[in-house]
């Protein structure tokens, strides 16, 4: 089996690689460039939307893939207060979708914090570096949770 991964980025790939492989010992994991169409720090449903684009785009790319994998990090503003969060998807060549989610960091506001709006209209928030355990933690649960539902409808 083929899984094409839609990042370059390394923390990504190697969770992927530790996930699928626990769920299928015969899979090869490629990183692979897929666009997420979506802005570079996305908010709120973008996040969840640039993980399946980024999973179909894989997919569609690579004609021998059989697994297409979406992982986007992005945020949402909740009860006053903004989270990190991480969703992975995860595209089979019948079609189907498995989605995982995860939250992460949340987001403090202070001084050194700030939000902008950037010329095309999109928040970005500056100032932030987060918790590198916590955002890990937060891509591996999303990742499982995708794994496990695709796991599921397998039997």
């Amino acid at each position: 089996m083929k899984c094409y991964v839609a990042t370059n980025n390394l923390r990504k790939i190697e969770i992927t690689k530790t996930v699928l492989t626990e769920m299928h010992s015969q899979i090869e994991v490629v990183p692979c460039e897929a666009n997420s169409e979506v802005s570079d720090t996305p908010w709120d449903d973008d996040t969840v939307i640039g993980a399946i684009n980024r999973a179909k785009n894989a997919l569609n790319l690579n004609p021998n893939a059989d697994l297409g994998v979406g992982i986007e990090t992005g945020l949402r503003e909740k009860l006053g207060k903004i989270f990190e969060e991480t969703w992975c998807c995860m595209v089979d060549r019948e079609g189907n979708e498995f989605v995982g989610f995860a939250s992460g960091n949340v987001v403090n506001r202070t001084r050194e914090t700030k939000i902008i709006i950037n010329s095309k209209g999109s928040k970005i928030l500056e100032g932030f570096e987060g918790d590198e355990e916590i955002r890990a933690q937060s891509i591996l649960g999303s990742i499982w949770s995708a794994a496990i539902l695709m796991k599921k409808s397998s039997h």
